[in-house]
Order: C-alpha cells, then structure tokens, then sequence
C-alpha cells in the first residue's frame, strides 16, 4: 500500500506541474480598450519585466465588449472604467484594482471657441452639445460617465451616432458635425484636432485592470507590478484636490 500511495503522490505532483506549466507559458490576452491610452503604457512596461512571457494586446473599444470576453474566457485581462455597465460588476468572478484616476479633455477643432482657451472650465459647456459617443454599445461605461458629467454642469450630449474608431475615422467624425469630444488627457491627437484638459472641477476617469480571480501568470504579476511602479512614480492614483467622478465611481 505504501509503495502505491508513492505512485499515486508522485503522478499527482507531476501532473499538477504539467497542468502549471502548460498555463503559465500560454500568452496572456490583455485588452487595452484603445491604442495611445494609459494600459498601452502598462503592458509596455509588464513586457520588459516578463520577456520570456507572451502578452498579447487586443483593442475591442469598450470595457462592455472587454467583460463580456472576459467571462467568457476569451480575454485574461482588461483596462477599463468597470462601472457603468447597467449591472452589478461580478465581483464573485472578477476581480479588479484601480490603476489611475486619469483627467478628462475635450478633442476640439482648432476653430473651435472653447480651443482658444489652454483649459476649458466645466461651466463653459452649459448650454452646449458634446460628443460622448451616445449608442456605442461597445462602451457603456464610457456613454454613462460622459451623460453623467454633461447633465452635472448643464451640457447635454449630442445625437446618437456610429462609433468612429481610430484617429482618421476620428477626424471625419469631427469634421462633420464640429462638436467637442470628451476623451482623456492621455491619448493620440489626431492632425488638424487640439486637446484642452477640463478643469474647475477636474472630471477623472477611472482606470482599472479586471481579471479572473484564480488566474495565475508571471504576465499578471508584471502587469500588477507594473501598475503599482507607474502609480508610484507618476500619482495616478491621487486625485485632484478639486476632482469630480461619477456617483458609482466614489
């Protein structure tokens, strides 16, 4: 009996370890929401930790797309705003960590009249119609922040709309219809579009990094380990004193 029960340890150990290897050296699928943004930043520097681990980007445009593929096991990890979805966020299942408290801005044509300003105050937009890009249903969370900013400071947004993805489609898009879009400090300006960051308050995006709670990858730690460098370095996660976040975000 002892010599058998030896066996059966042993094959157990070796086939726990067989299953551990084959995932940990298995790419890690990272959605990024969209190029030029804070987690293109964060895979680059998870990447240069882990080398010998494949993560792999995937841009699917919205957190509500991401966690839907998430769920599903179709993705490993996603950026996002991972509130605002029009559901509880699956906390049994998922978990998450805020990554950056990221400013918000408006993308303007140059002869705007709020892109004579070096900062656009929030009281500014009263009365006028902005970009949040009402009717992407890839993008909830994004659609829900923006409505919920516009209706705090008596702006409205306008008309629902094809999504434009990409920065020429981006600049079709503002061409044709000439209104501010509400976007992130931190991203690409696309040629012939200026950037003004929104103050008085500051309104703040909230980034976080969602995952399967028992995944395990060395990719995972380095993103972790990542986010904690860059967060340290650079105060994400400090907001500004006169910050403004939507009411589920708090």
């Amino acid at each position: 009996m002892l010599v058998r029960a030896r066996e059966l340890l042993a094959l157990h150990d070796q086939t726990i370890q067989e299953v551990q290897d084959t995932h940990l050296g298995r790419p890690l699928l990272v959605d990024l929401l969209a190029e030029g943004h804070t987690p293109v930043r964060v895979l680059r520097a998870a990447r240069n930790r882990v080398p010998g681990a494949e993560l792999v980007a995937r841009f699917h445009g919205g957190f509500g797309t991401a966690l839907r593929l998430l769920l599903a096991g179709r993705l490993d990890v996603a950026f996002g705003r991972s509130e605002g979805l029009g559901k509880p966020f699956p906390g049994g299942q998922l978990a998450r960590r805020l990554v950056r408290l990221e400013p918000m801005a408006l993308l303007l044509l140059p002869e705007h009249p709020l892109a004579a300003r070096e900062t656009v105050p929030l009281g500014a937009l009263r009365g006028t119609q902005v970009d949040v890009s009402t009717g992407n249903e890839q993008a909830p969370e994004w659609v829900d922040l923006g409505t919920r900013l516009l209706a705090a400071f008596g702006a409205e947004p306008s008309p629902r709309h094809p999504h434009a993805a990409g920065l020429e489609e981006t600049v079709q898009h503002l061409h044709s219809h000439g209104r501010p879009i509400l976007t992130l400090i931190e991203r690409p300006v696309p040629p012939g579009a200026v950037l003004r960051p929104l103050v008085d308050p500051v309104p703040v995006y909230p980034w976080t990094m969602v995952h399967a709670r028992e995944l395990r990858h060395p990719g995972l730690d380095a993103l972790h380990a990542s986010v904690e460098d860059l967060a340290a370095r650079e105060g994400w996660c400090d907001p500004p004193p006169d910050a403004w976040s939507g009411k589920p975000d708090r």
